[in-house]
């Protein structure tokens, strides 16, 4: 990776992490309000981490696959053709 890829990469992570940690305080200070501990909360949230990075392994690239707005070819039915004698 060259340099102004990193720079870009890194400017990305810090950006993403502006906006996730003030979620996480808010998360924290209602979980602590409800008799959850600062420790049970990170370890539900490290929990979920794996879960969505398993997940991510299993299906890394949700984008190939098939659009619920994009029908199945095999699953398509044909209308028969209306060429019917005239008679």
């Amino acid at each position: 990776m060259d340099k102004s890829n990193e720079t870009s990469a890194s400017a990305s992570v810090i950006e993403l992490q502006d906006s996730v940690m003030p979620i996480i305080a808010d998360l924290l200070d209602s979980a602590s309000s409800r008799g959850w501990t600062k420790e049970q909360v990170l370890d539900a949230i490290t929990f979920t981490v794996a879960q969505l990075r398993q997940a991510d392994e299993k299906d890394p690239d949700p984008a190939d696959d098939p659009s619920e707005s994009e029908p199945i070819q095999a699953a398509r039915l044909e209308e028969p053709a209306n060429d019917w004698p005239a008679g």
